[in-house]
Parts: structure tokens; sequence; C-alpha cells
């Protein structure tokens, strides 16, 4: 990991900036997604062969996803996301909310999403302070940009999308 750690986003236990890429000990990580004041990890587990998802930086979106973390806390090292502890992911992705996939295209979302009301159609803010599954839409792939997310439906790859504009 390198680049702006003043948030604790690299998961090295500073919140510093590093301009060399650093090993991050005691980690085999699968995939990793960057996320605007945080990042997320599959790594695997030290006592099994099983994957979780681990998230590093602020939590000041609740984006970390841990019941009882402070808001304004940072996170300097990666920790488990206790809530898909049981669940079998297999995609992640963040910018200022974190997403994530399990292997039964169940989509988790977590942190400051942006949505929609059907009266105003005004974007609102929904704070989601651990892992909800959000429909019953089975999907494929997910990526996080800056205030949107683009979800592809599983059978039929459908784009869905929802974010500001």
């Amino acid at each position: 990991m390198c680049g702006d750690g003043s948030k604790g986003q690299l998961g090295i236990g500073e919140c510093e900036s590093v301009f060399s890429l650093t090993l991050i000990r005691d980690q085999k990580v699968k995939l990793v997604a960057c996320g605007e004041s945080h990042t997320v990890i599959m790594s695997q587990r030290s006592s099994d062969s099983q994957y979780s998802v681990k998230t590093s930086g602020s939590n000041d979106k609740y984006q970390l996803g841990v019941v009882g973390m402070k808001r304004d806390f940072l996170q300097k090292y990666f920790i488990e996301v206790p809530a898909l502890k049981s669940k079998s992911i297999t995609d992640i992705s963040c910018w200022n909310f974190t997403a994530c996939l399990d292997d039964k295209h169940n989509l988790f979302v977590w942190g400051a999403l942006v949505s929609t009301t059907s009266t105003s159609h005004k974007p609102t803010a929904l704070c989601i302070k651990q892992p909800e599954q959000v429909s019953s839409l089975k999907v494929s792939s997910i990526q996080i940009g800056h205030s949107l997310a683009f979800a592809i439906e599983h059978k039929t790859q459908r784009p869905f999308v929802i974010g500001t504009n």
C-alpha cells in the first residue's frame, strides 16, 4: 500500500502518508477496494482457508461496517467486518460507502448511501452502520464511484445505477 494514509486507510498502523510500496504484514489478500478515506480487503483468515472482509481508515460515514465503532474513529489496522463472518464474499467495492457480493449474488451495503425519495426526487443521505442486504435483486458485479453505484443483475445482465446526477 502507498498514498494518503492520513485517516488510517492504508491499514499499516499509522495515520501518515506513505510514498513507496509498503508491505502489510500478516495479510494474504485476494481483493482490494480503495475508497475516499477507507480501504476494504478480502483477506484469508489465519484460522482456516476462508476469506473475510476487513476495513481500515475513517468511519466518518460508517463505511467500516463495525457496530459500536464511533463515527469519528480512525481504524489504523484492518479489522474484520463481523456481520459478514458467515458469508462467502466474492466481490467488494467502495468509495464513500462500501458494498460486497456473496456467492449467492446477494448485494450488501453499508456507509453513507445516496438515495432518492419517490415524492421529491431529491438526493438524500442514508447511513447504514453495518452491512445490510439491500434487495432481492441478484447481482453479478458492483462498482462504486463518487456518490454513485453501478450493479449488473446476475441472470439478465441488466445494469442498475443509483446516485446523484
